[in-house]
């Protein structure tokens, strides 16, 4: 933006400002923040599941992030909680309210 504003002055930075912006998306979350939101979003995906996985009749038990049927041992790890995708989503989001809204 420094450079733009430097070499063009202004008024060229102006018409750059929301793909300026649209560069929040590429820094990434820190990991603090990403373990703390992270936890309660696998242990609420390892619960649906477990209930959905109940309600067809298999045998669950659900113990932390971990889901055990008879035959196997399931692990909700934080690539399942689904935080990466909801910061994509969200990126998304932005990007189409920027293309279809005049103000």
């Amino acid at each position: 933006a420094g450079a733009l504003a430097l070499a063009g002055g202004w008024g060229a930075l102006r018409p750059m400002r929301f793909p300026l912006e649209f560069l929040i998306f590429m820094i990434p979350v820190p990991r603090m923040f990403y373990d703390q939101v992270s936890l309660p979003l696998q242990m609420g995906v390892a619960s649906a599941a477990s209930q959905i996985l109940g309600a067809t009749g298999m045998s669950v038990f659900l113990e932390g992030n971990l889901i055990h049927t008879p035959n196997a041992v399931l692990a909700v790890v934080n690539e399942c909680s689904g935080l990466t995708y909801l910061i994509a989503l969200l990126a998304l989001a932005v990007l189409l309210a920027r293309l279809t809204q005049r103000t």
